[in-house]
């Protein structure tokens, strides 16, 4: 895997992401200011020397906020279906997601061919907040 650093204005959100819109992130943007951007963004590559963001919107969104000139990301594969189920991991395990982020995670799931695996983390979270769906 290589990391490269790209411009953040050439990253496109991923208009089928898990994320429909990626919040407040001034307390991301507080944190990347402070400590830097720690974890790298996945994008695929797309015409027109622009990319698409697969995960990691929110820290686009906060290092344009910044005014970051470079972002480090990961080129990922778009024909490879296991780059969909990356972008699923990152987001479904996120707490965060309101009811509608996480069924719009669940169907992408379905059709990346992951079957019921965000159906299992959904009620493992939901153990883990005490709530129950007998």
């Amino acid at each position: 895997m290589q990391v490269v650093y790209l411009d953040p204005h050439v990253l496109d959100p991923d208009p089928d992401g898990v994320r429909a819109d990626p919040g407040d992130v001034a307390g991301l943007a507080a944190t990347i200011a402070e400590q830097g951007l720690l974890q790298p963004l996945g994008v695929v590559a797309r015409d027109g020397g622009r990319y698409q963001v697969v995960y990691g919107n929110r820290r686009r969104a906060a290092a344009l906020q910044l005014g970051l000139a470079t972002v480090p990301c990961v080129v990922l594969d778009a024909s490879d279906r296991r780059t969909l189920l990356q972008q699923l991991t990152e987001n479904v395990q996120r707490q965060d997601l309101n009811d509608f982020d996480r069924h719009i995670a669940e169907e992408l799931n379905i059709r990346a061919g992951g079957g019921q695996r965000a159906e299992q983390d959904r009620g493992d979270d939901d153990a883990n907040r005490g709530i129950s769906r007998e």
